[in-house]
């Protein structure tokens, strides 16, 4: 090489290295410039605080959440679903707590801004790169105008913070709803196409992303205690406790027992198709491994499976569906309007769920609420080998014959013994009547405000 070629290519690589180090450095400044705002910012309220004499009766809490049940508000989850339960009920008893929602995600162009959904003000975040410290403290002024007592995180991800730093002083709460640790990200790795759906195609991927949570969590509660904001725990469930801990790396003390609130049905009597009937209810996505319950379609001709849900990733689940759509007591009804899906819920004998991982899903306590036991591989708490017909622990894609063989015995059980299912379907609406309803929820929430106070 040419010595004029060498040098070229040194003076290139100097001046790389030289927008490198100046791009890091202009990050570090940026940090640092933020983390003091915050500290000064949170130090402005403790004073304002401190100063204040206003004590108030009627209390408001503030959701942080990905999604909330709308295309424009990150989609349609189980977490949305819930959460537009629990502000449509407590926005609209008149009673002594309402509620916001802060979207954590940015969507799109929208800048910081306030509008109406459903029954609730939705706060969106600036989606700004420049700026990006002016649109915090814009965004800052808006939040703390809602005049927000309590924050409650659904769960915690890194984009909670920004909301979080936001409101400083604001008690945060910190509701326990999924917990992911590295054992449950090998368990859903088992399954190669949720990891091709979920973009996480090696552990190593996986490991960034539990480390990721947990070193966003341990600062949020570093800080907490550094400005004397108060943070506590909740769980819906209490076997998420132990892997809480092992996700967020952290002492999460004794939580605060709080299930999902859930609208109970009038069910007078018990009612059930003519002809048996087993339903699927949820997002058709890898995670949940439908193609078991297209499985047992086949097994069970004499049964009608009833699917209630839509993909988000049809690139993978259009071509299993597919190999399946010859089956005729294979029946796919789409995404349910609320009236459909109580009459789905009302009709069918049972509730199916394969999932390679759940929490405490909503579709468990939903069937509950109907008298209707589920059949799964998952048993949080105890509730499907109480309330149902636990297969056992299932790993991988489920497709050979002793999973297969664990679903369908649960699967006949479930339809041939009419006093068990019964039974076990009358107990499991007397237990979601006891511990999902409104008024726990609103007690339980109360009785924290009125100790942060």
């Amino acid at each position: 090489m040419c010595k004029n070629n060498r040098q070229t290519l040194l003076n290139a690589l100097g001046l790389s290295c030289y927008q490198l180090f100046s791009q890091k450095k202009e990050e570090r400044i940026k940090e640092r410039l933020f983390k003091l705002s915050i500290h000064l910012l949170a130090l402005w309220l403790h004073c304002k605080r401190f100063l204040s004499k206003d004590k108030k009766t009627c209390h408001k809490i503030g959701l942080l959440t990905p999604e909330f049940f709308h295309s424009d508000c990150g989609g349609f989850g189980g977490y949305g679903a819930n959460l537009r339960k629990i502000t449509d009920y407590v926005n609209g008893n008149g009673g002594t707590i309402s509620a916001d929602i802060l979207l954590t995600r940015a969507h799109g162009s929208i800048p910081h801004s306030i509008k109406k959904y459903h029954n609730a003000f939705v706060l969106f975040r600036p989606n700004h790169h420049k700026s990006y410290l002016i649109n915090f403290l814009r965004y800052s002024r808006m939040a703390r105008g809602r005049g927000l007592n309590l924050l409650i995180s659904i769960d915690w991800y890194k984009d909670y913070e920004y909301s979080a730093y936001a409101l400083p002083m604001t008690p945060l709460l910190i509701w326990i709803r999924d917990p992911r640790s590295l054992k449950e990200w090998q368990a859903i790795a088992t399954v190669p196409q949720e990891m091709q759906a979920s973009g996480h195609h090696t552990i190593q991927n996986i490991e960034n992303i539990v480390n990721r949570k947990r070193d966003s969590i341990n600062r949020i509660v570093k800080f907490s205690r550094q400005t004397g904001r108060k943070i506590v725990f909740a769980t819906q469930a209490k076997y998420l406790i132990a892997r809480a801990r092992e996700a967020y790396g952290l002492d999460v003390g004794n939580p605060i027992l709080l299930p999902k609130p859930l609208n109970m049905p009038n069910t007078e009597e018990i009612t059930y198709s003519k002809k048996p009937s087993l339903g699927f209810l949820g997002r058709l996505e890898p995670i949940k491994r439908p193609w078991i319950f297209f499985e047992l379609a086949k097994r069970f001709p004499h049964v009608d499976f009833l699917v209630a849900g839509k993909s988000h990733f049809p690139e993978i689940m259009d071509p299993i569906i597919k190999r399946y759509s010859h089956l005729p007591n294979l029946k796919f009804l789409g995404m349910l309007a609320e009236e459909q899906k109580d009459e789905f819920l009302r009709n069918i004998w049972g509730l199916l769920l394969p999932s390679i991982h759940e929490a405490m899903p909503n579709v468990f306590e939903e069937a509950f609420s109907y008298c209707k036991p589920v059949v799964s591989c998952q048993n949080p708490d105890n509730v499907v080998a109480e309330f149902g017909f636990y297969t056992g622990e299932i790993l991988g894609q489920g497709l050979d014959n002793n999973s297969l063989d664990a679903f369908s015995k649960a699967v006949e059980e479930l339809l041939t013994n009419h006093a068990l299912r019964k039974e076990k379907g009358i107990r499991a609406r007397k237990h979601v009547a006891a511990v999902n309803s409104f008024s726990y929820f609103e007690n339980t929430i109360s009785k924290f405000l009125a100790d942060c106070n």
